[in-house]
């Protein structure tokens, strides 16, 4: 159930600080990371477009962005 993945990955996190940015369901999910702390995400049902929309989200705050995840469920 979503509680417990909640709770699951908050867990992993291991930090005080940890917070769910995305939930997907039957989508792709991804996850980009810039200077200073900066990310972007994206989603969608297709994982080329999800990576895409993540980049572009952290490119227009932050510079040196890379994709650092992505999942599809």
């Amino acid at each position: 159930n979503r509680n417990a993945a909640y709770d699951v990955a908050l867990n992993y996190c291991g930090e005080v600080d940890c917070d769910i940015k995305v939930w997907e369901v039957d989508q792709c999910a991804a996850l980009a990371v810039g200077e200073n702390g900066v990310f972007g995400w994206g989603l969608d049902n297709f994982s080329d477009m999800a990576m895409d929309r993540a980049m572009f989200e952290c490119s227009s705050r932050a510079a040196n962005c890379s994709l650092i995840a992505y999942t599809c469920n």
